[in-house]
């Protein structure tokens, strides 16, 4: 019984370890924009339930040495609230959300680095015994520079995203050959990773979106421009295309200026704030005064009608 289930804890850890390795990937080349609607963001909370399990895994592997268990239980915890987390932001929509995921990304590591302080000594695993220490090391110090010490260091929104994109790719690597040696352990290693590459095969399937988005091509979070603002806008899965005519999956796009984007289904008005580009247009001067601004980029149908 107890081979079981660490093999099964060596399954989902590898496939939570994949999934925060296409995390990483997002974070790392396209500006951290997750939280896109699509469905690797709607599928977010299958990650730590995979590493929930991963980590139960651990747990029946470090059977009988308190420390081990500890740091299991510590970061199967932390996987638990990322799960009610990500589950509350993306499917409840539920402002909560952040406060539970952000519990749950601390306890992580921290039981990362309990597990493999404790490990060090017992050496429960197979193989490759210094890698929970060195992961929850790696993780606890990204993760404090990004969350505690932005401020000192002046990091910009940039470089932290670099930061929370390497703590992810350290996860994904880590939880990747900790399955990996619990299917050592587990002793069905060929049949236990085909069936692990097959469910990823099915996953990364599932990932591709066909869902309308719009985004500015040459604009990033927290960039010092000079008026007038050159912006370029791109939509994909999306057809451009003057106001007037109502046509299903095309229209038209809107900047807001320092003024959040309406809920679909609203009319877009026109203003000084709400920009409209009804010829069809995607590139744009911006005459903006000095000082910080947002803008938000949407489309609306032909009648101005603010889509999802």
């Amino acid at each position: 019984m107890k081979s079981t289930y660490v093999r099964v804890g060596g399954i989902t850890a590898v496939l939570g370890g994949l999934y925060l390795l296409i995390l990483s990937i997002v974070q790392a080349f396209y500006a951290g924009d997750i939280d896109d609607g699509g469905f690797l963001w709607q599928a977010i909370p299958l990650m730590p339930i995979f590493l929930m399990l991963g980590a139960a895994g651990l747990l029946a592997l470090a059977s009988g040495h308190k420390g081990v268990q500890i740091g299991a239980v510590v970061t199967g915890l932390g996987a638990v609230l990322m799960a009610i987390g990500f589950a509350l932001m993306t499917w409840l929509d539920n402002d909560a959300g952040w406060a539970v995921m952000f519990l749950g990304m601390m306890l992580h590591p921290i039981g990362f680095f309990v597990f493999g302080l404790a490990n060090w000594r017992t050496r429960v695993l197979p193989r490759w015994n210094a890698l929970p220490l060195i992961v929850g090391i790696i993780t606890v110090l990204l993760l404090a520079v990004n969350m505690f010490a932005d401020g000192a260091l002046g990091l910009t929104e940039q470089r932290s995203e670099q930061l929370f994109a390497i703590y992810l790719l350290t996860l994904a690597i880590g939880w990747l050959l900790l399955g990996v040696d619990m299917l050592i352990a587990g002793r069905d290693e060929p049949v236990l990773i085909t069936t692990s590459l097959s469910l990823l095969i099915l996953l990364l399937a599932a990932c591709s979106s066909d869902e309308p988005q719009v985004s500015f091509q040459n604009l990033e979070d927290g960039q010092r421009v000079a008026s007038p603002v050159s912006v370029v806008m791109e939509a994909e899965n999306f057809t451009i295309e003057p106001a007037g005519e109502l046509q299903e999956g095309a229209g038209h796009l809107h900047i807001m200026i320092d003024v959040p984007c309406l809920a679909p289904g609203e009319v877009i008005p026109k203003d000084d704030n709400h920009r409209h580009f009804g010829d069809g247009s995607t590139i744009a001067d911006l005459e903006l005064a000095s000082g910080e601004h947002t803008l938000c980029l949407q489309a609306a149908d032909g009648a101005h009608v603010a889509l999802e």
